[in-house]
């Protein structure tokens, strides 16, 4: 079984913005016969949760959408207390180097950007972090001015987690779109 760690932007987009239902219905009821046949679990941390109700009350989008996303597909939300010692051990390894140690995927608590992908490496093998952001390519490690290119795939690299777009997780699934 697939366990996706769902960014904020990732469900945007799937919701919203590239894969609404309206438009694309085979594909929410190919990943609703996914979800069934335990091929994939979704799961959502709190601080992705509180940035995505912001995004939907920002830009005015229907609520009602998302809530038929999380109901559909049996979005587990994962609360902080249950992922929070993945956050805490990928904390202190980001803080040994350069690059990271000042950054605020190290600094601020309840980073979005860290716990999807703390939860990424709280659920183990099988897991993919699922984001719309592209990773740095050409990235030091070891170079404090290389700090602002930090992107989440940075990071899943780094810690050896699957990640990428919707395309990628289709594919990893057998769906062609």
């Amino acid at each position: 079984m697939m366990k996706i760690s769902l960014d904020t932007n990732a469900v945007l987009d799937f919701c919203y913005r590239t894969y609404p239902k309206d438009i694309f219905p085979q594909l929410w009821e190919m990943l609703q016969a996914f979800k069934l046949a335990n091929t994939v679990k979704f799961f959502i941390c709190e601080s992705i949760l509180s940035e995505i109700e912001q995004k939907i009350s920002d830009y005015s989008y229907d609520e009602t959408i998302f809530e038929d996303f999380l109901n559909k597909f049996s979005v587990r939300k994962i609360t902080s207390d249950e992922h929070g010692a993945s956050t805490i051990e990928l904390k202190k390894q980001l803080l040994r180097f350069p690059a990271s140690s000042d950054s605020h995927h190290v600094k601020k608590d309840n980073y979005a950007d860290l716990d999807v992908v703390s939860l990424g490496h709280y659920l183990g093998a099988d897991a993919c972090v699922l984001t719309c952001e592209q990773k740095a390519p050409i990235f030091n490690w070891e170079t404090r001015t290389h700090k602002g290119n930090l992107k989440v795939p940075n990071i899943c690299e780094k810690f050896s987690l699957d990640c990428g777009n919707w395309p990628h997780v289709l594919a990893k699934l057998g769906v062609v779109v």
